[in-house]
């Protein structure tokens, strides 16, 4: 930004200095407009400015009544009708004393009186300032001895009061531009004749006005503003004004330059037309003096915009609230996206807490044995049982333990009748085994601990305070850079009223008031030039139009791309794999490959390992603190309760910066192959799970566009020989061939050390 704006970024006002500040403006006005002597020697301005006054009305009742008493003689009139104005808006306020509701009871209470005062609706105060002028008027009338002319001036100021009061109480964004021209028609009004080197200021503030309006407004509010404004110097200005107006906001879609200098031609040829040639020295050098002065500060934007000249044409919204709309948007997203991961974590915890304390089949099988056994040594039967004929024994007790799975409970009725007879202690095994059952079932319930704390609330605290610190850094506002496009944009004609740079890493363009008439480059040019300003990548700029303005947005891509190949290859005897991998998208601009190795093989393996996969995938969707997420899973996976622990292998691809890291805990060496190089990274570590406080390593390097990064379980490499094949082999590797990789390591692997262990092998090329 520049001018004003940069001055307005740069100083950083209290809350307590900006109140001091519109006070004394307020004060300053009412002072002013109190002066300002109309047509028919009346002064309505001060009198409607001080009615229409809503949050510092004492400050410009005190601003009236000193200029009445210092610069109006003391006029007893104006200070009754000032005091009165006064003291009926106190009276109003009164009467009309407003109810607000309570947001947390939901009911209605009555305000205090301070809260209530000079709060009335806008009729009141036009009756109010109405009756005020009228009681001058009447003074008047009877003064002059009840002459017609008084009478018409008491009909035309009673009029005037209200007419103005009810255009400066106006406080509405679409209304907005009425009570403003109200106030510059005042302020102009107030200062005619002063002169500075020959130069009348009403004349020059006048035509300066008239201008910005014709360059934020359009050709035809430009020339009805015009047409207001030149009131105040006399009805020869009036159509100079208007012209001067009409030709620049209608000229200004073309060329800057035209539209000041059109303006100012018809303006002085009007001028002349009306009054000769002595308007060349009377009109011409105001005129010249604010053309040339206003056509830097409107073609660079050194002036400020006020909001609600921003909101005036449809679709000229501006930065301030585009931003929101987009920072509403994206909290949104953030917000679901993090609902969504607890609630899979939930799932997660509830799935496995399940596992956790459901007894198995094998569990049941193995109780009702155990039952058997404690009532068979020491019985008569006992040779009959386990020796003559052991087939109809174990059947009996496998059909026992069958039945205490599906139904959870067993009687006299699930045994062979045979064997019923044969036991003399059945009765007592079938009550031993269903009271087992169920105290099993309540220990399980008692032990496990996923249900009562997965992980603590200081991990989740901190993960909090992350997307807290990830969402502002989303919302950072770079200045500098904002600052260098706009200068971009000036030199290739791209027309806008503002343009922004959001975000740190991954950087949001956005830019308001694109006037699509006046812009001369094409998209390409656009995107090359802020691409070559910003030092990186962006997508196309996409344009939202409504009516002749536009809104455009843009952000930065990613510099690098990442490929991902997986290949599996489960231990001999298994039919559940123990190792797990998974590759995602993280916050902004992060990819994650992810190897997890279960402990062991089979089932409690993988049971470990896809919660590792699921639950660390879950949280780097909204986070990108890795030891947040890595602690937590630790202490997710200690409460689980049971001798399980799992390898930990996440690779971390920033592809906008190209900038890697693998974060090791209890992993086998990963390695990353760049031409005929190959480079091992390798850490010390203990498994995820084991020890009460992590126990995890980042390594980090920088990435090239065609590195390849190969992630092995303890399946493939557990010893340096075995490393240092897996290194030849990658050295020879043809990397064309990129796509045969994981299968290859694999099938060397196994000539070498067989399948006694899962093997996972996972790729990431980057492109």
């Amino acid at each position: 930004m520049t001018g004003i704006v940069k001055l307005k970024e740069k100083i950083k006002f209290s809350s307590e200095i900006k109140m001091v500040l519109a006070e004394i403006l307020v004060f300053a006005l009412g002072f002013i407009l109190m002066n300002v002597k109309f047509i028919f020697g009346i002064y309505p301005f001060g009198l409607a400015y001080l009615a229409s006054q809503r949050k510092y009305t004492p400050f410009a009742f005190c601003g009236c009544l000193l200029s009445t008493i210092f610069t109006m003689n003391t006029n007893i009139v104006y200070l009754i009708a000032l005091c009165g104005i006064l003291g009926l808006r106190i009276v109003g306020s009164l009467i009309q004393k407003r109810d607000k509701a309570s947001i947390i009871l939901g009911n209605t209470e009555r305000s205090s009186f301070i809260d209530s005062l000079f709060c009335e609706n806008t009729e009141v105060r036009v009756a109010i300032c109405s009756f005020c002028a009228f009681g001058i008027g009447v003074y008047r009338v009877v003064y002059n001895n009840y002459s017609y002319y008084e009478i018409f001036v008491l009909i035309f100021f009673t009029i005037l009061c209200g007419v103005l009061t009810y255009a400066l109480s106006l406080n509405k964004k679409r209304e907005m531009p009425i009570a403003y021209a109200v106030l510059c028609f005042g302020l102009l009004y107030a200062i005619r004749g002063i002169s500075i080197f020959s130069l009348d200021v009403s004349i020059i503030l006048s035509y300066a006005l008239t201008l910005y309006a014709s360059k934020h407004l359009g050709g035809v509010k430009a020339g009805a503003f015009g047409l207001l404004l030149g009131l105040c110097q006399g009805s020869a200005f009036t159509p100079i004004f208007s012209i001067g107006g009409l030709v620049s906001g209608l000229l200004w879609g073309i060329s800057p330059y035209l539209a000041i200098m059109s303006g100012f031609a018809l303006a002085l040829g009007y001028s002349v037309y009306a009054g000769g040639y002595t308007a060349l020295v009377t009109n011409a050098p105001e005129l010249l003096f604010v053309s040339l002065i206003m056509y830097p500060l409107l073609r660079f934007k050194m002036i400020p915009v006020p909001e609600f000249i921003r909101e005036n044409a449809k679709g000229r919204k501006s930065i301030d609230t585009v931003i929101l709309e987009s920072r509403d948007k994206r909290d949104k997203e953030r917000l679901s996206t993090l609902t969504s991961s607890f609630e899979s974590i939930a799932e997660l915890i509830k799935s496995a807490s399940e596992k956790v304390k459901a007894p198995t089949r094998v569990d049941y099988c193995s109780l009702c044995l155990e039952a058997c056994e404690s009532y068979c040594y020491g019985c008569p039967k006992h040779s009959i049982c386990w020796e003559k004929d052991i087939n109809t024994t174990e059947n009996n007790i496998n059909r026992l333990g069958e039945e205490l799975f599906t139904s959870g409970n067993v009687d006299s009725f699930t045994v062979e009748e045979k064997f019923l007879h044969r036991c003399p202690n059945i009765d007592k095994i079938i009550d031993k085994i269903n009271y087992q059952s169920k105290e099993k079932l309540v220990n399980g319930v008692k032990n496990n601990k996923l249900e009562v704390a997965s992980y603590d609330y200081e991990q989740i605290s901190r993960l909090l305070f992350s997307t807290q610190s990830e969402q502002i850094k989303d919302e950072y506002i770079d200045t500098r850079l904002g600052e260098a496009l706009e200068r971009v944009c000036a030199k290739i004609g791209f027309e806008c009223d503002e343009i922004r740079v959001i975000g740190r890493q991954k950087k949001q363009i956005i830019a308001t008031g694109v006037n699509l008439d006046r812009t001369k480059c094409t998209v390409d040019t656009l995107k090359d030039q802020l691409e070559k300003a910003l030092q990186a990548r962006i997508s196309t700029p996409e344009f939202i139009a409504q009516g002749a303005y536009a809104t455009m947005h843009a952000c930065t891509v990613n510099t690098f791309e990442a490929r991902e190949l997986f290949d599996t290859q489960i231990k001999d005897g298994e039919e559940i794999n123990g190792d797990s991998y998974t590759s995602f998208d993280g916050l902004g601009s992060k990819r994650y490959v992810l190897l997890c190795d279960g402990m062991g093989s089979g089932g409690d393996a993988n049971i470990t390992s896809s919660m590792c996969t699921s639950f660390l995938k879950s949280i780097l969707r909204v986070t990108n603190e890795k030891e947040i997420a890595l602690a937590m899973l630790n202490s997710l996976i200690r409460a689980k309760g049971l001798e399980s622990c799992s390898t930990i292998d996440l690779l971390e691809i920033d592809l906008v910066s190209g900038k890697g890291s693998f974060v090791k805990s209890g992993a086998a060496p990963s390695y990353i192959k760049r031409g005929d190089k190959v480079f091992k990274l390798q850490s010390k570590t203990m498994p995820i799970g084991i020890m009460k406080d992590l126990d995890a390593e980042e390594l980090s390097f920088e990435l090239q566009r065609g590195d390849i990064c190969i992630m092995l379980s303890d399946g493939i490499v557990e010893t340096n020989e075995q490393s240092e094949q897996i290194m030849s082999l990658l050295r020879a590797f043809d990397s064309e061939n990129i796509d045969t990789l994981p299968q290859k390591i694999i099938s060397e692997a196994k000539k070498h050390i067989g399948t006694s262990d899962d093997m996972t092998v996972c790729v990431a090329e980057i492109i």
